[in-house]
């Protein structure tokens, strides 16, 4: 073999010898790591090279540019210093593969190669079995506390149900007496117990309203808890969306006038006729109107918008020029107790409104929303199925 001819730039391939292939039997040892070469001619310079694997035959090497000049070879590895002769050197795309046998003994190279690989596997093994173990205890760890947090939520849910029936019996009971409250004291505003006085029946007229507004809070508190119980019933019919929504708007027009209110309604084309529970559709109505008649100033106003929303479902949304809400507080909106402030309005109420509002609207295959921009209004929304599917 010709050396100069061995290392000439630019050629693909420089030939090598035929023992460079190991013989039948030969055991070749996958390496992979990365070593230093040196030649004698140049001492002070390095080639940075990855070994390939190691056999009787020698040592293979990846470079990344071409080890001039030759033969011989100095080969730093792990500690080692190896000895041998290139055999062969070939260009391999932007690679270099590199054939070096061995000056000194192979034997003693691959008694160290095999004791290395097996501590590597040892060691491997070994952090194999630590990291069972450890998602061995993971898993027992896991499955322990997940025993613990099904006996916390049977007992969550037992107190849950516990709550919701205490709830219902004590709402049914104060509804009672409310109602007889209401009734006598009804008949005194109108004076079929005798006549009052201008003064007395204002003090009436306080109790009525009173009155009232705690029968309110008594029915979303009944409420809240039939929907906790998935005992909410629903009593479709076909009705006249124009009916519905006006018989709601009518029902809060006098409240609406004493707060200079004014309120109006749009029903759109093709929306009218509809398959809905009157009284749960009412209730969202009086509801989402509730809220703009309590959050909007004197002299402002509020439009009902009934509309298609597509072919199956419409829309029906209430708008007011109110003092609006931060997007930051939509989170809060439509949950139970969501109240957003601490003022005097805020406190008129349980919180339950919006909530109810939206389990109402959920459970027949609707959805609720809200946009609003603060200090200009805001709109509430809720759209529905046109027919319902039992």
């Amino acid at each position: 073999m010709i050396l100069a001819e061995m290392y000439a730039e630019p050629r693909n391939v420089v030939p090598f010898l035929p023992t460079l292939r190991p013989p039948r039997g030969d055991r070749r040892f996958i390496v992979n790591q990365p070593a230093r070469l040196f030649t004698p001619d140049r001492p002070a310079e390095e080639w940075q090279a990855r070994i390939c694997d190691i056999s009787r035959h020698g040592m293979q090497f990846v470079l990344d540019r071409p080890l001039t000049p030759g033969p011989h070879v100095r080969i730093l590895w792990s500690g080692r210093e190896i000895h041998g002769t290139i055999r062969y050197q070939q260009r391999q795309g932007k690679e270099y593969r590199l054939g070096v046998e061995l000056s000194s003994s192979w034997d003693s190279l691959v008694s160290d190669v095999l004791a290395q690989q097996a501590e590597e596997l040892r060691a491997s093994n070994a952090a194999l079995k630590r990291a069972e173990q450890h998602l061995v205890a993971t898993a027992e760890a896991l499955k322990k506390t997940n025993q613990e947090l099904a006996v916390a939520l049977d007992l969550a849910r037992e107190a849950s149900q516990a709550k919701s029936r205490f709830l219902a019996s004590v709402s049914h009971e104060l509804r009672t007496p409310l109602n007889g409250i209401i009734g006598f004291s009804q008949l005194l505003h109108d004076g079929v117990l005798g006549e009052l006085s201008a003064e007395q029946k204002s003090g009436i007229a306080d109790v009525l309203q009173s009155s009232d507004h705690l029968l309110t809070l008594i029915n979303h508190v009944l409420d809240i808890t039939q929907i906790e119980s998935g005992k909410m019933d629903f009593h479709y019919e076909i009705i006249s969306l124009q009916e519905v929504v006006g018989s709601a708007i009518d029902s809060l027009r006098t409240i609406a006038a004493s707060k200079q209110l004014n309120l109006s309604l749009r029903v759109g084309p093709g929306t009218d006729r509809v398959q809905a529970d009157p009284v749960r559709l009412r209730q969202v109505i009086l509801n989402y109107l509730s809220n703009a008649l309590k959050f909007t100033p004197p002299n402002g106003s509020i439009a009902v918008d009934v509309r298609p929303e597509d072919s199956r479902h419409y829309r029906i949304s209430v708008t007011d020029n109110g003092i609006g809400i931060k997007s930051s507080d939509f989170p809060r909106l439509f949950v139970e107790f969501g109240q957003l402030c601490e003022s005097e309005k805020a406190h008129e109420g349980t919180g339950l409104g919006l909530a109810i509002t939206r389990r109402i609207v959920e459970a027949q295959g609707g959805e609720v929303g809200v946009e609003s921009v603060p200090g200009k209004g805001s709109c509430f929304y809720a759209i529905l199925p046109v027919s319902v599917v039992p």
